[in-house]
């Protein structure tokens, strides 16, 4: 089977640097891949990345700059399954990601910095209609919809040497995340599963329109605490809250993963990490152990 199969990887990347003056530098990124399988004429699929991005940093003075990045990136996914004749389909998803992030530094000593900035977030989901695939299919095209929403937060960081022997870092972002129409959203009767036989009503949400916003902080901290030249102690702690995230094909052997946003039920999840150890570095700190 493996004789009748065949399989393409093309990767394309490239990035230019521009120092325009002792003020200003700009640098532009573009990537491209695409990658394609056949299996035995059975199972077919391909997945292709296209992203670009624009970094500008200007310095007001030595210890203060501010840095803008835009971002654009494009994930498209598609796949034949003609394993069962009579089940065979083909299935084709987009994901689109566009992103602006405004950064300001002030490095008010050589020991104390300060940070704050923006970022905004665009995303578009495009899950695709699962459609049959050949005469002797007999299933039934599904179109499993799109999805919109943007992202946006705000953050403050401070990152302080107290002393030679320790270091602290303190920053607080507040994130949200809104999903809009159009989009039909169906209710189901309280304390019920969320399945067909439950459902209670259809809500439309038209064009642009608001359908649920997500917020909250997230606080992060850390602290490096030097016993001496080569011992220290680490600690952090962490507050994420995520709005996109992956769904992965655990019965198919091809990679279709897939990802999707919060919604009206699904709220964002949400974690606190905290971290800590002992390092030890070698040979001049080139080892940390």
């Amino acid at each position: 089977a493996l004789r009748n199969s065949k399989g393409s990887f093309s990767d394309l990347a490239g990035t230019v640097d521009y120092e325009i003056n002792d003020k200003n530098h700009l640098n532009l990124f573009a990537y491209y891949s695409d990658d394609y399988f056949n299996l035995n004429r059975l199972t077919e699929y391909g997945y292709s990345n296209m992203g670009a991005s624009v970094h500008f940093m200007h310095r007001f003075a030595p210890g203060f700059k501010t840095t803008v990045t835009l971002t654009g990136s494009e994930y498209q996914s598609g796949i034949v399954d003609n394993s069962l004749p009579a089940e065979a389909h083909r299935h084709g998803f987009l994901l689109s990601h566009y992103e602006f992030k405004n950064r300001w530094q002030w490095l008010k000593s050589e020991n104390h910095s300060l940070g704050f900035g923006a970022d905004l977030i665009y995303y578009q989901i495009d899950r695709g209609t699962v459609k049959p695939f050949g005469e002797e299919s007999l299933r039934e095209a599904t179109q499993l919809g799109k999805e919109q929403g943007i992202e946006s937060a705000f953050f403050i960081d401070d990152n302080i040497r107290l002393t030679h022997w320790l270091n602290l870092y303190a920053g607080l972002r507040f994130s949200s995340f809104s999903e809009y129409g159009p989009k039909d959203v169906m209710t189901y009767f309280p304390d019920n599963p969320k399945e067909k036989d439950f459902r209670n009503e259809s809500l439309y949400f038209g064009k642009g329109k608001k359908i649920v916003n997500y917020y909250g902080p997230e606080a992060r901290f850390s602290a490096d605490l030097k016993i001496n030249a080569c011992n220290s102690f680490k600690m952090s702690y962490n507050q994420m809250q995520q709005y996109l995230f992956m769904l992965s094909n655990t019965y198919s052997i091809a990679p279709h993963d897939q990802w999707k946003l919060v919604d009206y039920h699904i709220v964002p999840p949400r974690s606190n990490q905290i971290a800590g150890g002992y390092f030890r570095n070698f040979k001049n700190n080139m080892f940390e152990v």
